[in-house]
């Protein structure tokens, strides 16, 4: 399962850089760009803290912890991509 995760996580940074040379930085791909890391970003930061949370009330241990962190990892980067491609079909 680690090992999917891992290609997951790949694929994604290598659509995103591939979106970033592709889009530019003017103003309509800084739109493009905007959105979707808000999103991606802020749910990051609230899985990580239920995470956390999680952890106070059950040990884990620490594979499962590392599982928990790499689905955390792997939804965020696949909704990330997911609205990186609804703003460049919104925008275009």
């Amino acid at each position: 399962m680690d090992t999917l995760l891992s290609w997951v996580i790949s694929c994604g940074l290598i659509i995103n850089v591939i979106f970033s040379f592709r889009e530019g930085m003017d103003e309509r791909g800084r739109k493009i760009m905007f959105f979707p890391l808000l999103i991606s970003f802020s749910l990051l930061f609230v899985g990580y803290s239920i995470l956390n949370v999680i952890t106070n009330f059950w040990i884990l241990e620490t594979a499962t912890f590392k599982l928990c962190l790499g689905f955390l990892f792997a939804a965020v980067l696949l909704v990330y991509l997911v609205y990186l491609f609804i703003e460049r079909r919104r925008l275009s």
